[in-house]
């Protein structure tokens, strides 16, 4: 009795002492949010969401979102905004119309996103898809947070600029966020880069150039696997004559190397482990650096530990988007 009278003791000065997680409050509207935000100064994280149906969505609520961890470390710093898109709850046809809106606005292109942006709604980072650990979430909204900074400083310091050195500073600001956040929401950070620096020596508009050309080549490789289905062949032939193109990017050759590579080793596997190796290694030539280069450098290191009983699983998401 005595032994439980000192344990209860313990956890009531425990309950005392250490602070209680706040409550969060998922607002449902931009205007809701933004007003509170006016009001406090802090930044909005929004989450797209398909409350009803999406399967990692009801994930990230029930582990993350909902959970003290995410509660006690974030639930102070933000205001909570949920864009809900059900498929069998019914929401106001105006809220509908919002939330569509917003999402398009904000290019969001599958479920769940995170969205961060400051008290005035200029988005700094965006995530398709979520951690689904309180941790791992936690550390990525330090990082966003981060970009945000490194944002308000470059824009800052480009205030005290002019010319291509401004060009410079403005760009740095945009390069801490998703180029896909630029055109709807910076339009005049664009328009004073390209008005300081019309010669492009910080190469923004070479940048951008390249992004919208390897958004049109990725495009169509999903067309080569959307038009021809579960044709092998086909799809094989396709790439292939893709791969003839001189004007294909090095990263696109590489997302078209790596699965070819795998099918190929797959097929002939007893076999072809150092024919493998040799396609690998002319995908890490095109661009060691790149994420498809230190992919197929991951695939090579796992080739060579399991003598090619196993073959890494871990291609990234880009690989085929």
């Amino acid at each position: 009795m005595k032994s439980i009278a000192i344990r209860s003791a313990i956890l009531a000065v425990a309950a005392a002492v250490l602070p209680a997680a706040a409550e969060i409050t998922w607002l449902t509207t931009p205007d809701e949010a933004y007003a509170k935000a006016a009001e406090t100064g802090k930044p909005v994280m929004i989450e797209f969401t398909g409350s009803d149906w999406c399967g990692f969505c009801k994930i990230l609520h029930k582990d993350v979102l909902s959970s003290p961890e995410f509660e006690q470390a974030l639930a102070d710093k933000y205001i909570f905004l949920e864009l809900d898109f059900p498929r069998k709850k019914p929401l106001p046809e105006n809220q509908q119309k919002v939330n569509r809106e917003l999402a398009q606005k904000m290019g969001i292109t599958g479920y769940p996103s995170i969205v961060m942006t400051d008290k005035d709604g200029l988005p700094y980072a965006k995530s398709v898809g979520a951690p689904l650990k309180p941790a791992e979430f936690i550390k990525s909204a330090e990082s966003w947070d981060q970009g945000k900074i490194k944002r308000d400083e470059a824009f800052a310091r480009a205030r005290s600029l002019s010319g291509k050195e401004k060009a410079a500073a403005l760009y740095d600001g945009l390069k801490t966020m998703d180029s896909s956040l630029w055109a709807p929401f910076y339009g005049e950070v664009i328009a004073e880069i390209e008005k300081s620096d019309p010669e492009d020596t910080c190469q923004f508009k070479a940048d951008t150039a390249r992004k919208e050309r390897i958004i049109s080549q990725r495009k169509e490789i999903m067309t080569i696997y959307k038009d021809n289905k579960t044709d092998l062949v086909k799809i094989e032939e396709a790439l292939k004559t893709m791969l003839k193109r001189e004007d294909l990017e090095p990263c696109i050759r590489q997302q078209i190397m790596i699965p070819m590579a795998i099918g190929s080793f797959r097929a002939r596997q007893k076999e072809a482990t150092e024919l493998y190796k040799k396609d690998l290694d002319a995908i890490i030539a095109v661009d060691p650096a790149s994420e498809e280069g230190q992919t197929a450098e991951k695939i090579k290191k796992e080739l060579e530990q399991t003598g090619g009983r196993r073959v890494i699983n871990a291609i990234p998401a880009a690989t085929l988007q």
